[in-house]
């Protein structure tokens, strides 16, 4: 076995555990929910990765189109689950927009071509992917945007957070050392 593949398949073994583990723990709560899918969504891309490897020239464009795919849940998923974190309520127009952006997202990864065209497979190395437009004009801005306002979300929680630490801290133990 490629020692590359080794290593993706022990990647979806940790994360397809981490899965079970997080579901088992807790399966109602919406935070819970939303990271089972974001460890499940890099579960199937390690899995998509060995089956894309192994493909053979008739199934390469096939498997090309679910390695695209299932990355499409992972920064949705964790955006939600950051949404979730600690304030555990979400509007219904944001999640109807994440939800629907992902849907237009899994269209053009597995209906069309434009965001995979083809698969070239040289005599020696890697495949290549032939990519269409939407790969280049959204694909490639989804995921990071959606990871961008996953981290911004974090961020304003952390600020939140220590500033009520702060302030409590400083109600609290600074006035008493005023006696």
């Amino acid at each position: 076995m490629d020692p590359r593949n080794f290593l993706v398949i022990i990647a979806f073994l940790i994360n397809f555990f981490l899965s079970i583990l997080i579901f088992l723990r807790s399966p109602k709560t919406d935070a819970n929910k939303s990271f089972m899918v974001t460890a499940f969504g890099i579960t199937f891309w390690c899995l998509a990765m060995v089956f894309y490897r192994a493909a053979d020239g008739t199934t390469s464009v096939l498997f090309a189109k679910f390695l695209y795919f299932f990355p499409t849940f992972i920064p949705t998923s964790f955006l939600l689950f950051g949404l979730y974190f600690a304030s555990q309520k979400v509007g219904k127009i944001v999640l109807c927009s994440v939800i629907g952006l992902n849907l237009i997202m899994v269209y053009f990864t597995l209906f069309t071509p434009t965001l995979i065209k083809d698969v070239i497979i040289p005599v020696d190395g890697e495949k290549k992917i032939v990519f269409g437009w939407s790969y280049y004009w959204v694909y490639v801005w989804y995921i990071p945007g959606f990871f961008t306002a996953s981290y911004i979300v974090f961020f304003k929680k952390y600020l939140d957070a220590n500033s009520l630490y702060i302030r409590w801290d400083e109600c609290c133990f600074n006035s008493s050392n005023d006696y």
